[in-house]
C-alpha cells in the first residue's frame, strides 16, 4: 500500500464504501495495527532496558534522556494503541 493510497482513503467519504475500498480500508489498518504493534514492542523493550535510563552524568546525556522519556510518554498514551489493544 502505497502513501498515495492512504491518503486516498484517509480522505474518502467513508459513509459509502464499496467491497473494492473495504478491502483497501481493512489492509490499511492491518498494516497500521502491525506497525504500531511493532511500535509498541520497542517502546517495551527500551523501557526494560537499564543502559538507556541510568542517572545522567552530563548535560547531553540528561537531555538525550528527557527527549527519549518524551517519546515514551507520547507513544504510551498514544490513543490508537490504548484502543487497538481493546478490539484485538
Amino acid at each position: 500500500m502505497t502513501e498515495h493510497s492512504i491518503n486516498e482513503l484517509i480522505e474518502h467519504d467513508l459513509t459509502f464504501v464499496d467491497a473494492v475500498n473495504y478491502q483497501r480500508l481493512v489492509v490499511v489498518l492491518r498494516e497500521a495495527r502491525d506497525v504500531l504493534g511493532d511500535i509498541q514492542a520497542l517502546v517495551d523493550t527500551q523501557a526494560e532496558d537499564e543502559g538507556l535510563w541510568f542517572v545522567a552524568e552530563n548535560a547531553a546525556e540528561g537531555y538525550l534522556q528527557a527527549q527519549l522519556r518524551k517519546l515514551h510518554t507520547a507513544i504510551e498514551a498514544a490513543p490508537l494503541l490504548k484502543k487497538w489493544d481493546k478490539h484485538e
